[in-house]
């Protein structure tokens, strides 16, 4: 199992723990409701981003679920009951507990006008 299917193993059995719609976890983990179904369809992300959304799904994950087999899970990185604080004081997306993980891609010039 590579990387990317690491993620999306685990993003499935968190959405199917809290009985969410793929876009809704897409949201919750990237602030992005189609990043999850473009890595399906074979689409890609920094190294980065990745290992931010697997600690975020280590941090954020629900109780009683079990984690996916085969799957290495980052070290909690927040006290238990403590929510993960948002970058820069943001709020969290609604109906999440942490911040969504940011996209590090440097930006173009246009982009930053």
């Amino acid at each position: 199992m590579n990387a990317r299917q690491q993620l999306l193993a685990c993003a499935d059995r968190y959405a199917e723990a809290l009985d969410l719609e793929q876009k809704t976890a897409s949201w919750r983990i990237f602030g992005d409701q189609k990043k999850l179904a473009a890595l399906q369809a074979g689409g890609d992300l920094y190294t980065g981003r990745l290992e931010a959304a697997m600690q975020w799904l280590s941090d954020n994950w629900p109780d009683g679920a079990e984690w996916p087999a085969g799957v290495a899970r980052p070290s909690v990185s927040v006290s238990p009951g403590e929510p993960p604080s948002a970058p820069d004081g943001a709020s969290p997306p609604q109906g999440g507990r942490g911040a969504p993980v940011p996209d590090a891609r440097p930006q173009t010039p246009e982009a930053a006008e």
